[in-house]
């Protein structure tokens, strides 16, 4: 477990790989996931991929004063350990990606860099690598990364065609 308190909450995170979730973990994942891309950003895509779900590490963001009930999950976040990325030169790049984050639209302050220690943090234990990688569609979300130290290695291009 992980922990980190802000803005009077106390975010505690528990690491599972998936084959170690419950169904009501999982079925709150989705939940999350729904809610936020389907229903808030209205954005329709293929939010399942066995191949690359079932190999992945899934953070769970609880927030203490609420419970740690999997129905009580403020956020989660999966690192994925067969993703390839391609950069924009050709090279593959085979580091743990971060993927399907999601989280309560009140705790989205700061989520995605606390998220991105974290998985740091856990990487480092686990795997003895902090190397990690993460795809970023949002543009002005890019900023906070660089200032993290991450470097840009390609262009970002849907399935859809769009950057």
């Amino acid at each position: 477990m992980l922990g980190d308190t802000r803005n009077n909450m106390s975010i505690l995170t528990v690491v599972k790989h998936y084959d170690e979730l419950t169904i009501n973990e999982l079925y709150r994942i989705i939940q999350l996931r729904v809610q936020g891309f389907i229903v808030r950003n209205k954005v329709c895509y293929q939010d399942l991929e066995a191949h690359y779900d079932k190999n992945s590490y899934w953070c769970m963001n609880y927030d203490t004063v609420l419970g740690l009930e999997p129905q009580n999950m403020v956020g989660a976040i999966s690192w994925c350990l067969n993703k390839v990325f391609t950069g924009d030169d050709g090279r593959e790049y085979r580091y743990p990606a971060a993927r399907r984050q999601a989280c309560m639209d009140e705790y989205k302050g700061g989520m995605s860099i606390y998220d991105f220690k974290q998985g740091g943090k856990f990487l480092s234990k686990k795997l003895g690598t902090p190397h990690r990688m993460l795809e970023i569609t949002y543009e002005k979300g890019r900023q906070i990364f660089f200032d993290l130290g991450c470097r840009e290695v390609g262009t970002n291009i849907d399935p859809a065609g769009r950057k």
